[in-house]
């Protein structure tokens, strides 16, 4: 962070002072006016930590990296709460992540259920074989096991053979 102060070294060490001051002579007359400097360089501090952080977000969420903007949003958030743009690119990524972790468990399911070679093998050569009865093995698939987590798979299947059918409507 202190790489990233807007602040050059010598503001920064008066700002300190001017805290340091303000707070040891809070009644002195030189106060007043060192209050409204010291306001306006953290305001400034803060709003430009709160748009790179918003930046980096959103490139870490363009570069298809959702954690790293969920953590940028976030810390773009402790700067200025609830700050629309940076509470807009924290959902995306949160939502991103949902989904992620959605097509994470899906694929450890359909994991687990490929120890079964029984249900995959026969509906995997029909997708394979140039002339295979691709529609009876996905109807077998879902008639042996519907809600196996490759049903969806069988069901896309079904979707193939009734397009390759000539059946467009059945297929959609």
């Amino acid at each position: 962070e202190r790489q990233e102060d807007p602040l050059s070294p010598p503001e920064r060490q008066a700002l300190e002072h001017w805290k340091r001051f303000v707070e040891q002579n809070p009644d002195s007359r030189e106060a007043a006016p060192l209050l409204e400097g010291i306001d306006e360089a953290q305001g400034r501090w803060l709003e430009t930590q709160r748009r790179r952080n918003v930046r980096r977000a959103r490139e870490a969420l363009e570069a298809g990296k959702p954690a790293a903007a969920r953590s940028y949003a976030e810390r773009a958030l402790r700067y200025a709460p609830e700050d629309p743009t940076a509470v807009e690119v924290r959902n995306q990524a949160e939502q991103r992540l949902a989904v992620e972790e959605e097509n994470r468990r899906r694929s450890l399911e359909a994991t687990a259920a490929a120890a079964d070679p029984g249900l995959e093998r026969p509906l995997a050569l029909a997708l394979l074989a140039a002339h295979a009865d691709l529609a009876g093995a996905a109807r077998r698939l879902l008639e042996i096991a519907p809600d196996s987590p490759l049903s969806d798979e069988a069901a896309f299947a079904s979707a193939l053979a009734a397009s390759d059918s000539g059946r467009e409507r059945a297929s959609w």
